[in-house]
């Protein structure tokens, strides 16, 4: 029990990422005039469901009535016509877009931008995936066609939570090395006729609305006796109870550190054990490394590896420093080479101060 509390805060980061391909994640949207659209093709293919073949013969009129008081809603590269009083909410660190009914009626529209390749996006990985984490899917569809020049994926099913019975619909757009989502969840029929209009207004930018800065001066962060040196732009966020450091341009990149301490001995975090525990929840493990020395008279065990989450390829390295019981654990998500420099300078700063 103890060894598996221990390699809990080594696992958090893990969830991160795993919860963010999971179509959770909302960013802040405003009415902006379009950028360099992506050549469209909005027709739904007819292998998808009944109801989106339906929205298939939305005309004009009949959207105009299914969206009242539209309003053009931009977030990374993704623009969607969406009733005008459905607004922005946050549940649990994530970002929705909700009728006015809402919590009531929870349905909702969430939108993520990621790193990602149509050929890894498989009917199997896909069904798989949402199996392991919300339970098998009822009434599963998929269907791959084209958005203009982009590929497009549609997946629809029906899945039971603690008793009530949702569906779900997920567009994915591939464009310039990302993958556009935009995720329906339906609790009711009350917005099938929205939802389906909003899906058919999606369209993808080639031009991004705002250029920030990777990286700023940099400043002294300090979390619960852990201190390091990050950029002075990059944010504190909390995820499912998990301290992140993002830069400016998340979630659109995805790169992150996280931050915990737990209860924790060196010698729990063995070679094997950490490989197991990981490939449990990652699968298969590459470039794997394991090796454990000395930090400032602390034992300190720090590993690397590289693996593949929902078609996204990803590296992550954890440093975990032991004092007094306690494990003192950062670890550095990488789905780009873009803060490489920045997360070597981070990892050389880090000091136990607890």
């Amino acid at each position: 029990m103890k060894r598996k509390t221990s390699l809990l805060s080594l696992l958090l980061a893990v969830i991160v990422i795993l919860g963010a391909f999971a179509s959770c994640t909302s960013g802040k949207g405003e009415t902006t005039e379009a950028g360099t659209t992506a050549a469209q093709d909005n027709t739904t293919p007819e292998a998808t469901t009944a109801e989106v073949t339906t929205a298939e013969a939305t005309t004009e009129e009949t959207t105009a009535e299914a969206i009242v008081n539209p309003v053009d809603y931009t977030y990374s590269g993704i623009t969607i016509t969406i009733p005008g009083d459905f607004t922005e909410t946050e549940q649990a660190g994530i970002k929705l877009l909700v009728p006015p009914t809402y919590p009531t009626q929870p349905d909702n529209i969430t939108l993520t931008v990621g790193s990602g390749d149509s050929s890894a996006y498989t009917e199997e990985l896909l069904r798989t995936t949402i199996q392991q984490l919300l339970g098998e899917p009822q009434d599963f569809s998929f269907t791959k066609d084209k958005f203009g020049d982009f590929d497009r994926i549609f997946v629809s099913y029906a899945i039971n939570i603690n008793g009530v019975r949702m569906t779900q619909e997920t567009v994915y757009i591939f464009g310039g090395g990302k993958v556009y989502n935009v995720t329906f969840t339906s609790v009711s029929d009350d917005f099938k006729r929205t939802f389906a209009a909003v899906r058919d207004s999606i369209r993808i930018s080639t031009e991004s609305a705002e250029t920030q800065p990777i990286a700023a001066e940099p400043v002294e962060y300090s979390y619960s006796g852990i201190t390091l040196t990050v950029p002075g732009n990059f944010n504190e966020m909390d995820q499912s109870g998990i301290k992140l450091l993002v830069p400016p341009t998340y979630p659109s990149q995805a790169d992150n550190i996280s931050l915990s301490v737990g209860l924790g001995s060196v010698s729990d975090y063995t070679e094997a054990s950490l490989r197991a525990t990981l490939q449990q929840v990652l699968g298969e493990l590459r470039d794997f490394t394991f090796a454990k020395d000395k930090q400032d008279g602390l034992d300190r065990v720090i590993i690397s590896y590289s693996a593949n989450v929902n078609g996204i390829a990803m590296k992550q390295e954890s440093v975990n420093l032991f004092s007094t019981g306690k494990v003192y654990s950062v670890t550095f998500t990488t789905l780009s080479d873009d803060f490489k420099d920045v997360f070597e300078t981070a990892k050389n700063s880090i000091k136990i101060t607890g």
